[in-house]
């Protein structure tokens, strides 16, 4: 039987090395018989037993012609391996894990990014890295000469003009609206009354959209009997009104005058066109083609319209501009103006070079 100097434990003779601490056991005690000892050591994460077994009589017996070969001392290491076979492996006996191929790849991949794109930024600078100072040979670029003009209002349009001509500073003028329009009688149209007060005067505008009426007027009207001939009735509350844009002309009635079924009581000008009447220099219309366009800002609501050159006297310097239909007479209701005569406002002439000097 052999001792632990340390722990004291008691191993048979064959154990060479103590199993708690690994101490080398005392030599064995001659005469002795092994006993029967439980020791523990570690198994999978558990603390197990195990049981020494018994040397034979043979074996310890005096006098023994027999002899067993002395024990070969072993390392605490080897005792360990050679009782504890089922321990786990240390992590030296574990097998190497390998670097995954895709990292590599993706390594090799972003690397070769980075280094094209310093490629890149260093390679987009200028061979010149001083660009403040001027070169030597550098020879002096004229500036391009900027011609002044009037400051254009937020909502005026960019003048485009042809590619193959120079484009010269806008023109601009005083202008005033002038209505184009076609006369027309307002006929009575009952079988008598009169005018009792005109509501308009020579001159003045008609909207219909806003001030329909001409005059208020007593009217007789004939009402049918079921016997007996028509009787005339009064109409009460009568008004004279008119359906169209239009300017008064004339009034061809006096108040309380009395008129009859058919009898012209006025004249107007109904509204077919809206023009712009423009007075510029001579030099400035030698530079103003007809057909060429212009834009109209009305100074009451400062709205912007768009219109073409119809006539231009270079004599005298008075031009003639018409206008948009679409853009005078409201889309929704087209006997609604957006803009009425004599109102003054600011325009502007898309000149170009092509009429220079003619």
């Amino acid at each position: 039987m052999r001792t632990c100097p340390h722990c004291k434990k008691n191993y048979p003779d064959e154990y060479g090395f103590c199993l708690d601490d690994g101490t080398p056991l005392s030599k064995p005690i001659e005469g002795e018989k092994t006993e029967l000892i439980k020791g523990p050591y570690f198994h999978g994460g558990t603390t197990e037993h195990i049981e020494a077994k018994p040397v034979s009589d043979e074996t310890v017996e005096l006098g023994a012609h027999r002899h067993e070969p002395a024990p070969t001392v072993a390392s605490p290491l080897q005792t360990l391996k050679a009782y504890a076979p089922h321990s786990a492996p240390k992590s030296d006996d574990r097998p190497q894990r390998r670097t995954p191929t895709v990292l590599w790849v993706a390594i090799a991949v972003l690397s070769t990014i980075v280094i094209a794109g310093v490629i890149y930024i260093f390679g987009l600078r200028p061979q010149n890295a001083n660009t403040d100072k001027p070169l030597a040979n550098a020879e002096p670029t004229a500036t391009p000469l900027i011609m002044a003009s009037v400051t254009p209002l937020p909502d005026a349009p960019q003048i485009a003009f042809p590619p193959d001509k120079t484009a010269q500073p806008i023109i601009t003028a005083t202008g005033k609206t002038e209505a184009e329009t076609v006369e027309e009688p307002v006929k009575a149209q009952y079988k008598r009354g009169s005018i009792s007060k005109w509501d308009v005067k020579e001159g003045d505008m008609v909207d219909p959209c806003r001030r329909p009426f001409l005059a208020s007027s007593k009217n007789v009207v004939d009402i049918q009997q079921a016997e007996g001939p028509p009787v005339e009735t009064p109409l009460k509350g009568g008004q004279l009104t008119w359906a169209d844009p239009a300017i008064v002309l004339s009034l061809d009635v006096k108040e309380d005058e009395t008129y009859y079924f058919g009898q012209r009581l006025a004249l107007v000008g109904n509204i077919k066109h809206i023009w712009i009447g423009v007075k510029v220099d001579r030099t400035d219309a030698m530079r103003i083609a007809p057909g060429s366009a212009a834009f109209f800002t009305e100074s009451q609501s400062n709205r912007l319209y768009d219109g073409t050159v119809d006539t231009v006297d270079k004599a005298t310097g008075d031009i003639r501009i018409k206008l948009r239909d679409e853009e005078v007479f409201e889309r929704a209701r087209p006997n609604c103006l957006t803009i009425f005569p004599n109102r003054s406002g600011e325009v502007r002439f898309a000149v170009s070079n092509i009429t220079g000097g003619k």
